[in-house]
């Protein structure tokens, strides 16, 4: 029964109609950002992979009454 009723189902189907993303509808306010550069987001990942790689060159034989 239900493999019968699949085709039939997807030829009900508007190819047509807009796609909506019901994830944004009923603000008041464009709640979308703004197309910008990920420039930020790359200084970031730098800065963390310099942190990470100079935790690397630490020395392992230093204590805490250093």
């Amino acid at each position: 029964m239900f493999l019968a009723t699949c085709p039939f189902l997807m030829a009900q189907r508007a190819p047509d109609r807009e796609i909506v993303d019901i994830r944004l509808e009923g603000y008041a306010t464009d709640v979308t950002l703004p197309a910008g550069t990920t420039a930020m987001t790359w200084l970031l990942l730098v800065f963390l992979t310099l942190l990470c790689i100079g935790a690397m060159f630490k020395n392992a034989r230093r204590t805490h009454l250093d």
